[in-house]
């Protein structure tokens, strides 16, 4: 063979074999960077994906700074304006209103309207008609200013000042027996409602004192039936009195105090028209008079329904002049009777804050009894 086509041989088979290689090499490098330009591509896609996700967070929170701005605005605003209402509650003053109850009992034309009327319009001729049908009406017995540190109504965290307000809630019955279901229902009913008030009290002092409290009962008397029955004898005078008062609500009356449906703090006697008595016996002193009067009474059997009511020294005896026969008389008792009517509430809820009323015993060295008051 010859030589130079043995050599022009290998030099083409070195040749072709070069060229395949560095044909298969541009292939791998042009694979390698196709490949790192599509991740570069999808790098790129990344970043701008993140740049969009970027613009639209802090487009959100501009938005949401405004709007925090805006709250930030209007909270500052509601703060000032409730400044300026604060500083009006705290110049505010709270009002607490206690309730004693009160019920007025007794025959026709005993005074027990005179009485209230007394109480309500003292500067007002009373009405000469008899009560027809329940009247009831609010008293104003007493008032205290500054009574006590509490929260504002609206406002729990603002400390205001209260009064409390005393008040009898008085009703008037007419004095026909076929009235009494009403006072006995009456009774049960503020029994139960001064119980209630009594655990929403949230003064703790207040509320122990006000669940001993009860239904002040105030019986008229009339003392000119019973001057007729001392001059003549004839227990007639005093019939509308015993039948009254030996009614069955009395005889009631004792059953539900046993059962403690009822709570009776005060049964006040008045004796009313005490002007007549003093016409009767001028030669005696109110002290004696008053004596006489409730033996009178017992004597015709009108008082026996006290026996087993209160306790004597919550029996308050009190001579009255609500409708004086003479015109120039002075309206007498409606005071005394209203400071008993109210004894208990005021020192329920303010403290002993009256003149203490003695119960062992009447002015000028009597024995013990329960007269514990006597008109001057």
């Amino acid at each position: 063979m010859d030589p130079i086509f043995v050599l022009l041989a290998a030099s083409g088979g070195l040749v072709m074999g070069g060229g395949i290689g560095w044909w298969m090499g541009s292939q791998s490098s042009a694979q390698a960077l196709e490949t790192n330009l599509k991740k570069s591509r999808e790098e790129a896609e990344e970043l701008n994906s993140q740049l969009t996700r970027s613009r639209g967070a802090a487009d959100r929170s501009q938005n949401e700074l405004a709007d925090i701005r805006r709250q930030f605005g209007e909270i500052k605003a509601n703060a000032d304006r409730y400044l300026a209402v604060r500083e009006k509650f705290e110049m505010a003053r709270g009002v607490h209103k206690f309730y004693q109850p009160v019920l007025l009992v007794g025959p026709i034309a005993s005074g027990k309207t005179s009485l209230l009327w007394q109480w309500q319009a003292p500067w007002e001729p009373a009405p000469k008609e008899s009560t027809i049908n329940v009247k009831q009406a609010n008293v104003t017995l007493y008032s205290r200013d500054d009574w006590m540190k509490g929260p504002h109504a609206y406002d729990d965290s603002v400390a205001i000042s209260y009064e409390a307000h005393l008040m009898l809630r008085v009703f008037d019955f007419p004095g026909e027996l076929t009235k009494q279901a009403q006072v006995a229902a009456t009774l049960a009913e503020q029994t139960k409602e001064l119980k209630a008030y009594a655990e929403r009290v949230t003064k703790e002092e207040n509320r122990a004192r006000i669940k001993k409290l009860g239904i002040v009962v105030i019986c008229m008397l009339d003392c000119g039936a019973l001057t007729q029955y001392w001059a003549n004898g004839d227990r007639e005078a005093l019939e509308a009195h015993i039948s009254y008062y030996n009614a069955a609500l009395f005889k009631e009356l004792k059953r539900k105090i046993a059962e403690q449906s009822v709570d009776i703090d005060h049964v006040v006697l008045v004796f009313n028209k005490f002007d007549l008595v003093r016409q009767f016996l001028p030669d005696k002193s109110d002290h004696d008079r008053l004596l006489a009067c409730r033996s009178g009474f017992d004597k015709a059997g009108v008082t026996e329904f006290l026996t087993g009511t209160v306790h004597r020294s919550r029996m308050p005896h009190v001579p009255s002049v609500l409708n004086p026969t003479d015109l120039t008389a002075q309206i007498q008792g409606a005071t005394t009777i209203r400071k008993f009517a109210g004894k208990s509430i005021v020192e329920a809820i303010l403290g002993d804050v009256t003149p203490a009323v003695s119960s062992g015993g009447a002015p000028g060295g009597a024995p013990a009894s329960e007269f514990v008051f006597i008109m001057q």
